[in-house]
């Protein structure tokens, strides 16, 4: 381990705010789907921008067996894509089995097959789209358990390994992409009190989001440029640790665990994930005969009953429908609204305006400034 890794993983959890000279004056706010006229004028208003992914099964469902990008493939479907580049962001999300091989590090064949062909793909894409700013999503990654133990539990020795272990699996793909795009959703909860974190989740959440910023940033020096770490974020709680899957995220919570933590380790901006419109179109389509439900969207559906106060068979109608693509459009907005006023606290003040070309009254004489003995 280099003594810079350690030096940085023992800060991640107690260094100050990152100096507001060390980002960006105007932060980064893009997102997936507005699903509103009035969430859309919300969202540009703070600067907000649409960026484009392309999902692996989009163009490519063989890589999923074979580890490896079919580049041609992937050229051909975002030349072709009827919405094109609606900004400047872009993001390629190919997980399966990338994020498993790539875990498994240097040295590994399986390592080497996915690192090659992600190097491969994204530098095909910047010479094709030399406009447009690449990324892959959820890199670099950092994990939120280890051995068992979540990330604030973990011994300082655990966290130094675990940050140094990230950069070298990760390191060639970094060195390529034009931006940084961890996921930092929030994941964590507890069913048997409602799924709603409570204090120690909520320092847990806290900690690590800040941990995974904090390295994201800086990885991007390590391989010898800055590089904005832009993460993803969600509205809505994701799988994966016993939260309320899908069920919207409090307002207060969001800035508490995702917000600040991501402006306090020096992140640029924002990557807003909610998917309301593919969500809301498999909660609530008909059962097909014959075929068993999957097991999530019962739970989705009782958790969207709660926070919406309607019953689980009111949302699978017209006006039901509606509502939960209405609340979709307003937590987006709310999540971007709620960055850019917490991004304008932590700016320096604005510069003193010019001077007047009135002369100035006099002014009372000061006493001379005494010699120094």
């Amino acid at each position: 381990m280099t003594f810079l890794a350690a030096a940085v993983a023992a800060l991640l959890s107690t260094a100050p705010p990152a100096p507001a000279a060390a980002q960006a004056s105007e932060p980064v706010v893009i997102y997936d789907e507005a699903l509103s006229l009035n969430a859309l004028e919300r969202v540009v208003k703070v600067g907000g921008r649409r960026y484009a992914i392309v999902y692996q099964d989009d163009c490519d469902k063989a890589a999923k067996s074979t580890g490896t990008i079919d580049i041609a493939a992937l050229a051909r479907y975002v030349a072709e894509r009827p919405s094109g580049f609606p900004s400047e962001w872009a993001v390629l999300d190919y997980e399966v089995p990338f994020d498993d091989w790539i875990r498994e590090g240097p040295g590994s064949a399986h390592w080497k097959t996915a690192t090659d062909s992600m190097v491969a793909a994204i530098e095909r894409m910047k010479v094709l789209f030399p406009g447009i700013k690449w990324t892959y999503y959820g890199v670099p990654r950092l994990e939120f358990y280890m051995d068992g133990k979540t990330w604030i539990s973990a011994s300082d020795a655990a966290k130094k390994a675990e940050i140094e272990r990230q950069f070298r699996c990760y390191e060639p793909i970094i060195a390529k992409c034009d931006w940084l795009a961890p996921s930092v959703y929030m994941v964590v909860g507890d069913r048997s009190d409602g799924g709603r974190a409570g204090d120690l989740q909520r320092r847990e959440t806290r900690a690590w989001t800040r941990a995974a910023v904090e390295s994201a940033v800086e990885f991007g020096k390590r391989v010898g440029r800055p590089i904005p770490v832009v993460p993803f974020v969600s509205p809505v709680y994701q799988p994966g640790g016993g939260a309320r899957n899908q069920g919207f995220i409090p307002p207060a919570m969001i800035d508490e665990c995702t917000i600040r933590p991501i402006i306090e380790a020096g992140g640029s901006g924002v990557c807003i994930w909610s998917a309301g419109s593919y969500m809301v179109s498999r909660a609530t389509a008909p059962a097909t005969a014959g075929e068993a439900p999957e097991a999530d969207l019962g739970l989705i559906l009782r958790n969207w009953s709660e926070d919406l106060h309607m019953p689980e068979s009111a949302l699978r109608s017209p006006d039901g429908i509606a509502e939960l693509r209405r609340r979709f459009a307003d937590a987006t907005a709310d999540l971007a609204e709620q960055f850019a006023k917490a991004w304008a606290t932590r700016r320096p003040a604005a510069p003193a305006p010019p001077k007047s070309d009135k002369p100035e009254p006099p002014q009372p004489a000061q006493p001379a400034t005494p010699a120094a003995h």
